[in-house]
């Protein structure tokens, strides 16, 4: 467990800035390019890909878009909650995501079911840099292709 976040308004900044690492990180472990990440506001933010949707990698580009939200989840749990209960909780923050996800996964074959678990896989397994470039991000405000 990480240290706890008494401030509401900066909590809810480092969730969005883990969902939008999320994006960003496994991205680019699934050969994706980064144009950008920006923190627009506490609640909102975007990744911008530096590629387009490839339907060869459909599987990457759709673990991408969940892989925010279980990265948010993630960490809400560092903050005193279950794995389940932060995923309850970000799954306000990822209706955008869900939507966009139900877009890029049609005719593709490729559940949502399936595409969660290689997100929770690839968020766990890179979990230490998600967590590095959410801080960044927090700092900054805005991080490019160098992330």
């Amino acid at each position: 467990m990480g240290t706890r976040i008494t401030d509401e308004r900066h909590l809810n900044r480092l969730v969005t800035c883990h969902h939008e690492a999320g994006h960003a990180v496994i991205h680019r472990a699934t050969g994706g390019r980064v144009a950008h990440v920006k923190i627009l506001s506490d609640m909102e933010g975007v990744m911008r890909p530096a590629d387009e949707f490839d339907p060869d990698k459909a599987l990457g580009w759709l673990t991408m878009i969940l892989a925010g939200g279980e990265a948010a989840a993630r960490y809400i749990a560092t903050q005193g909650y279950s794995l389940g209960q932060g995923r309850r909780l970000a799954r306000h923050g990822c209706r955008d995501d869900l939507a966009l996800f139900r877009r890029y996964a049609q005719h593709t074959g490729i559940s949502e079911g399936r595409a969660r678990r290689e997100a929770d896989t690839l968020v766990r397994r890179h979990w230490g840099r998600i967590h590095r470039v959410a801080h960044k991000l927090d700092q900054r405000g805005r991080l490019s292709h160098s992330l």
